[in-house]
């Protein structure tokens, strides 16, 4: 949804969704989904419909992206870094430099973008900088309209690991076999993220500890890691699903992933009906490559 009305935004034509996460156990627009629809909406000024929580339908109208400031908040445990994620593709083909800030949501994911993500980004030429402080993160990043190939076919030497945790002042009650080498005080739950760093990339492994259902645990965080570390894949999935948009509107780019991911099959499917962008998947003894062609 929120990758949808990005790339409407880009081509300039109005975007109609139904039946919005429909097969989901709570269906409809989240807080973090509405409120990347409502900044796309507002940085090119176009009328918006169906745009409350909880909502299966909605219209965004087409606009001219104008960049600029935007101070944004985000309630609960909504994801402020997808709603970056989403503003930022709209915000490269601006008329002028946009800066997001987004106070509250969920921290943790932000420290696999800075450490996995953002590097990727600023060699396809993307200049951006980010910023956070106690309760916001935010983005500033620069129009443009052409980016560079990015070709990452090895991993190349490990350099090192780092684990940071974030959350409550006290980790009692986790029983970490990890050592942490940072933590952040944050008023949420306690988050986990573990970052490998390699001479050409770094991948990251993330989780909120518990045993809800939208939490892990720390086995598993390690679990994931080793499963996608044991492969030739260069980028984890969940930076793959972040980069692959910019892969679509690149030249000649590609990269490798351990496996498919529903958000991935998604993305390129979406890729391929609206952009009609020719993306190449295929299939190795250990991994997945993904790759694009042409402009």
């Amino acid at each position: 949804m929120r990758l949808a009305i990005a790339f409407s935004a880009v081509l300039q034509r109005p975007i109609i969704l139904e039946r919005i996460r429909e097969r989901r156990d709570n269906p409809g627009l989240k807080e973090h989904h509405l409120l990347a629809a409502k900044t796309i909406a507002r940085m090119m000024n176009a009328r918006i419909e169906g745009a409350t929580i909880g909502s299966r339908d909605l219209f965004v109208s087409s606009g001219s992206l104008q960049g600029g400031t935007y101070n944004l908040s985000i309630e609960g445990t909504g994801s402020s870094v997808n709603v970056l994620q989403s503003a930022m593709i709209p915000a490269f083909f601006a008329k002028r430099k946009t800066t997001l800030l987004i106070q509250g949501g969920t921290f943790f994911p932000w420290i696999h973008f800075n450490a996995c993500v953002v590097p990727l980004l600023r060699r396809m030429g993307i200049h951006l900088l980010p910023f956070s402080d106690n309760d916001r993160i935010g983005i500033t990043i620069e129009p443009n309209t052409r980016l560079r190939p990015l070709t990452l076919s090895a991993r190349g030497i490990f350099r090192n690991r780092n684990t940071v945790a974030s959350g409550r002042s006290s980790l009692r009650g986790f029983n970490l076999f990890t050592p942490v080498d940072y933590f952040l005080v944050k008023a949420e739950k306690v988050s986990l993220t573990t970052i490998y760093s390699f001479a050409n990339v770094a991948i990251g492994f993330d989780g909120i500890l518990g045993k809800g259902k939208e939490e892990t645990t720390e086995e598993e965080i390690a679990g994931r890691a080793n499963s996608e570390l044991n492969t030739s894949a260069t980028v984890d999935t969940k930076t793959a699903e972040q980069i692959i948009p910019w892969l679509a509107i690149s030249q000649s780019s590609s990269l490798r992933v351990s496996h498919m991911t529903e958000h991935l099959e998604t993305a390129l499917w979406l890729i391929e009906h609206l952009l009609k962008k020719q993306i190449t998947v295929l299939k190795h003894s250990d991994c997945i490559s993904i790759s694009s062609k042409g402009a």
